[in-house]
């Protein structure tokens, strides 16, 4: 069984000579109270090394005082080449090159929504791979929010049930507006690239002035009322 944290990644790690924030706090009283109360086999996080270098992982030291084992499972430079994988940034200048009349924000949330599309999959099989061989009957799995639904869907194809626990901890309200017209786009067009990404005066979604309200209310960004984030958690 996997129990899912989707985060914003800032709040998992604290940067050299920094007290925590009160959203990393937060984050490790969710996954503090987790450990306590599903009492897992395994603690796995949607990160590396290289990335944590000069910073403190707090899941890596909470799952170390609890004697848990724990995996780091993200690709890091050199597999994420080899997997071909193109990133948020490689894909923005794709993007301005293949059609320079998009504006700053448009090149971006499209290059998010064919991240999403395209390339999310590529880690997340690797995270599973990365998995492979450790004792997975209670596994708690960080991610960043975004992963969330797909990753579950893969971890059903492999027959293996999952939970939500918590979501969006340390989320933006920008990030979370991105992410919004990022699923919108995606609504219309689940497979789009830079190829056949289509003209700006065609696609609404991508210039779209969400508010909070309007987060989820297109009928493909609706979530389950058990997959918000319970704050009763903290």
């Amino acid at each position: 069984m996997f129990h899912l944290i989707g985060v914003n990644h800032r709040v998992s790690y604290v940067e050299s000579g920094l007290s925590p924030t009160a959203e990393q706090v937060m984050f490790a009283n969710c996954l503090n109270d987790a450990i306590a109360r599903l009492k897992p086999t395994l603690i796995a996080e949607e990160q590396n090394q290289e990335w944590l270098k000069g910073k403190t992982s707090i899941t890596v030291a909470l799952a170390r005082a609890s004697m848990v084992p724990v995996l780091l499972c993200d690709p890091g430079k050199c597999e994420r080449r080899t997997m071909g994988y193109r990133d948020s940034y490689e894909l923005q200048n794709s993007l301005r090159k293949a059609f320079p009349r998009f504006s700053a924000s448009e090149i971006e949330i499209r290059a998010e929504a064919i991240e999403v599309a395209r390339e999310y999959g590529k880690r997340e099989e690797f995270w599973i791979k990365s998995i492979v061989g450790e004792n997975t009957t209670t596994t708690i799995f960080i991610c960043g929010d975004a992963h969330i639904d797909k990753f579950r869907e893969r971890l059903l194809d492999r027959w293996i049930p999952s939970e939500v626990i918590a979501r969006e901890l340390g989320m933006t309200e920008e990030q979370r507006n991105t992410f919004a017209k990022v699923k919108c786009i995606l609504a219309g067009n689940p497979s789009i690239d830079v190829v056949d990404s289509i003209e700006p005066n065609n696609e609404s979604c991508a210039r779209k002035n969400f508010k909070t309200q309007d987060l989820y209310s297109c009928p493909s960004m609706r979530i389950r009322e058990t997959d918000r984030i319970n704050l009763r958690i903290f």
